[in-house]
């Protein structure tokens, strides 16, 4: 009935199996990964037909944490998982980033990858097994998809130098905790928190990881070697050069005109205005040419225009040279009945950032795979729709929120008191009230910033 493919190889201090065939056959893709006790079923699953109204490639991961894979009931009434954990965002967030790039340019159609943790070892984090499975199961489905990628983390301490897939345990005495993603030959992705570290030991990790990961990337190619599927017969459309010329030919002066206006908002009207034109002047249904074609050329040339003035070393759309960096405002004590507060300004992006100080009770209790445990500092990041003058859905924090947080959290947490030295639990809201550009690192300005208002002593 089964006809399980597997490769088995050592990877650090553990041994990795990747097994197809055998699971979840009805799928593009799928791979059991065990590293150790810990096992995760990455599937992939691709349609065949193209989403012709697609503005971006619709590639969805999902990575999702069964508790029955430590041998747990799920708390609450229904017994059952529910919406995904900040963890699980997190990294669904972490294996999307180093494999969307490597689908083609113009590849519109469908794809679903679902990771799912069916057995954990406590002290073994699924994140990179999970990423390894979508790698393989993504070269393995015959979905164009242009090479696989290796993950692996890294860690560092003074005596023992670099760590390959340290343990939870391990991690907790380490000064890095650096997750690197990438081919045979290229970094991809490199998302990391470090107890102040300098450069070259930063890169030492980014270049150890990328060492290492070397041997994942030679067994996926033997997977796929002796189990893979026939490639896609897909080719790109054809561009439309006709079109292409059409509209550089009429607008290409008026978007490089756009593009010196400085105001956010007034050139957003006056490119919205140019796109208006284009189509009205443009658009043919008799000559086949759709209005969602000329938007989408449009949106080209606006591409084209902005990075050849960049590459030729022109000034940017403020007016300022590669080395300027945006006016700077800085306020404290904004809120006067906050314990901390401050308003940081960036040219055309803004954070209201807000400390709160509560007793250690008020710590964040965080439950996952590897068991319970409070955390005293949080950082949460809100992103309204009015920071960009737009009306739209008010909900819960999308992962874009959720990620931006983390990131921003990563960057404050090394220099927090320890909790010996300052016993309160301190959480952090950052309201971005406007945005054009790196608004997680205003989270982080405004939160130093804040903290300091509070009288934390960071």
């Amino acid at each position: 009935m089964f006809n399980p493919v597997s490769k088995t190889f050592q990877y650090g201090e553990n041994t990795i199996t990747l097994e197809t065939g055998k699971v979840a056959r009805q799928a593009t893709g799928s791979v059991v990964v065990k590293m150790g006790n810990t096992q995760v079923l990455a599937t992939v699953v691709g349609k065949k037909e193209a989403n012709p109204h697609a503005a971006f490639f619709p590639l969805t991961v999902n990575y999702q944490e069964k508790t029955y894979a430590v041998g747990k009931i799920p708390g609450g009434f229904f017994k059952r998982e529910g919406r995904p954990t900040e963890k699980e965002t997190l990294t669904s967030r972490l294996i999307d980033r180093p494999i969307r790039p490597l689908f083609p340019k113009g590849f519109m159609n469908e794809v679903q990858v679902i990771c799912t943790v069916i057995s954990a070892d406590k002290d073994i984090d699924p994140d990179v097994p999970a990423m390894i499975g979508a790698s393989a199961a993504l070269a393995i489905s015959g979905i164009p998809f242009a090479e696989p990628i290796g993950c692996a983390r890294v860690g560092y301490d003074h005596e023992n130098g670099y760590s390959l897939n340290p343990t939870h345990s391990a991690l907790e005495s380490s000064l890095l905790d650096m997750v690197v993603a990438g081919t045979e030959s290229a970094i991809l992705m490199v998302e990391s928190e470090a107890k102040e570290l300098t450069e070259d030991q930063m890169l030492g990790g980014v270049l150890f990881a990328h060492q290492e990961m070397q041997v994942v990337i030679k067994a996926i190619n033997e997977l796929k070697a002796e189990a893979g599927k026939p490639m896609w017969n897909w080719e790109p459309e054809a561009e439309n050069e006709s079109l292409k010329s059409t509209v550089a030919e009429k607008f290409a002066a008026g978007v490089t005109e756009a593009y010196q206006i400085s105001d956010k908002m007034d050139r957003y009207e006056r490119l919205g205005q140019l796109k208006n034109e284009a189509v009205e002047q443009i658009a043919d249904d008799e000559a086949n040419i759709s209005a969602s074609d000329v938007k989408g050329v449009f949106g080209k040339l606006e591409k084209s225009t902005v990075r050849n003035r960049i590459l030729d070393g022109e000034p940017r759309i403020d007016g300022r040279d590669t080395k300027t960096v945006r006016a700077i405002e800085v306020e404290t004590g904004v809120l006067p009945k906050a314990h901390g507060s401050a308003l940081f300004t960036r040219g055309e992006t803004q954070a209201l950032v807000v400390t709160t100080l509560g007793a250690l009770r008020d710590s964040q209790i965080v439950e996952d795979l590897s068991g319970s445990r409070k955390d005293p500092f949080m950082l949460h990041y809100n992103f309204p729709p009015y920071s960009v003058g737009e009306a739209g859905f008010m909900g819960g924090p999308k992962r874009r929120e959720i990620g931006h947080g983390k990131l921003a959290r990563r960057g404050i947490a090394a220099v927090l008191p320890a909790e010996e030295d300052f016993p309160y639990a301190m959480r952090m809201v950052s309201e971005i009230t406007e945005s054009n550009g790196s608004s997680s690192m205003a989270s982080v300005c405004g939160s130093s910033l804040a903290l300091m208002d509070a009288g934390v002593p960071i």
